[in-house]
Parts: C-alpha cells; sequence; structure tokens
C-alpha cells in the first residue's frame, strides 16, 4: 500500500501506583538500575547520625536493606554539601569520595 504510513506506536500505559513505601523504593531501585546500571542503588534516609538504607541493590559493598551506617561514612553526605556529584560510576575517580568508608575494598 503505497501512501500509507503506519500508526506510531502506543506509549506503554503509565503503571500502577505502588500500594507501599517498600514497593515504590523496590521500583525506584529497579528503574534506577534499567537505566543506569552501576553496582550500588539506594533509598536510604538520614536518621540523626546515620543513614538508614530502606531498599538497597549492591553488587559491591556488602550492604543490604536495613544496614546502617555513620552520615560521616556516606557516599550521601558529600552529595547533601553539593561537593560530589549525585551519581559517580567508579567512586574512586571522585575526589570528594577520598577517605569515605569503601572506597577501594
Amino acid at each position: 500500500m503505497s501512501g500509507v504510513t503506519a500508526r506510531p506506536p502506543r506509549p506503554p500505559a503509565p503503571a500502577a501506583p505502588s500500594r507501599t513505601f517498600e514497593a515504590a523504593c523496590r521500583r525506584v531501585v529497579d528503574h534506577l538500575r534499567r537505566h543506569a546500571p552501576l553496582a550500588f542503588w539506594s533509598v536510604s534516609r538520614h536518621v540523626d547520625d546515620q543513614q538508614v538504607h530502606l531498599h538497597v541493590h549492591d553488587e559491591f559493598y556488602g550492604m543490604s536493606s536495613g544496614h546502617a551506617q555513620p552520615w560521616s561514612e556516606s557516599f550521601c553526605r558529600h552529595v547533601v554539601d553539593v561537593a560530589a556529584p549525585c551519581i559517580a560510576p567508579d567512586v574512586r575517580e571522585v575526589p570528594e569520595f577520598a577517605g569515605t568508608a569503601g572506597i577501594g575494598a
């Protein structure tokens, strides 16, 4: 059929909302893993002087959901201080992360 153009594909339907905070965290980490496949992704919370990891995908540091660490030893403290990039494919190459727990492990 000459002169007939194909209809473009429809975009995927929006995902149904997550029913729990835990499910939403899992979806966020899964999305990040698909679009930026790094060895570590986490949804975490800063509580007092601790960083508490609520949902974790870890192929490097040995962390799991529920792990807590001192805020002073977290990568996120550097990002919050606007001193380091939000995403680092190789944290060993980011000077602001030097001396952070886990570097060189």
